[in-house]
């Protein structure tokens, strides 16, 4: 059973979707980091497998947008790809600050 399923189609449609969201410039595929969460998590069907693609996915698109924010200097004007990094970075403190309650 893979990605908690024993669907091949389900495999398969997931699957090419990691592979397309994470092709490289070069071509070379970073889709390792997602697939070993899958893994490591054990999902028990298709319902956790998409859960846990999304939490994946959210993760390393977002730790992407961060490295390439960090990669420009502060004072100089901050591209489009630093805003929702900045937005995430500053809710996720705020959060950590009030206990983890979420305000909305």
């Amino acid at each position: 059973m893979h990605f908690g399923t024993r669907s091949a189609d389900f495999f398969e449609t997931e699957l090419q979707r990691l592979l397309t969201m994470f092709r490289n410039k070069d071509g070379t595929v970073a889709v390792e980091a997602v697939v070993a969460v899958l893994d490591g998590s054990e999902p028990s069907n298709e319902v956790e497998a998409m859960l846990l693609i999304q939490m994946a996915t959210t993760h390393a698109l977002t730790m992407k947008l961060a490295r390439q924010g960090a990669r420009f200097d502060r004072t100089a004007r901050i591209p489009c790809t630093r805003r929702p990094a900045d937005r995430l970075w500053r809710r996720a403190r705020s959060r950590a600050a009030a206990g983890g309650r979420s305000s909305s």
